[in-house]
């Protein structure tokens, strides 16, 4: 390892993180959020909110900037998502973290987020679904 290589932040809130090296890993501290919406269950004026909340939920539990937090919406057309023989309500919020994360701060990750969710959304736990695995090497 070189004296450019730095450590990503933190070890106590995910250990066994690798070294990473500023000019080749520039995506190490990454963290990608995909949420599958159903069409008109989670208004396009919220989204804005539950986005910032996933970045400063993501970075003060994991470390990193907000600005390595991104965030897709994929809406299913209403008609289209069906849960039980009816129309679904249901939510999924699908995390791709740094991998090394110990199981408890990636459970406290996801009833952070679950929990901030439903607060700004007005959703029930049986509505979202929340995940959050380790990022693959790139």
């Amino acid at each position: 390892m070189d004296d450019r290589a730095i450590t990503l932040p933190s070890p106590a809130r995910c250990d066994n993180l690798r070294p990473v090296h500023p000019l080749t890993d520039f995506h190490a501290l990454m963290i990608n959020f995909n949420c599958t919406i159903q069409e008109g269950i989670v208004p396009e004026e919220l989204r804005p909110a539950l986005e910032s909340e996933l970045a400063r939920i993501s970075t003060d539990i994991l470390g990193g900037n907000p600005v390595d937090v991104t965030v897709q919406w994929i809406e299913v057309p209403h008609g289209f998502g069906f849960r039980g023989g009816a129309l679904s309500t249901t939510s999924a919020v699908r995390g791709e973290i740094p991998p090394g994360c110990e199981q408890e701060t990636r459970v406290r990750l996801m009833q952070s987020i679950q929990d901030r969710w439903m607060e700004i959304t007005g959703c029930t736990t049986d509505e979202l679904v929340v995940s959050a695995r380790d990022r693959r090497p790139s």
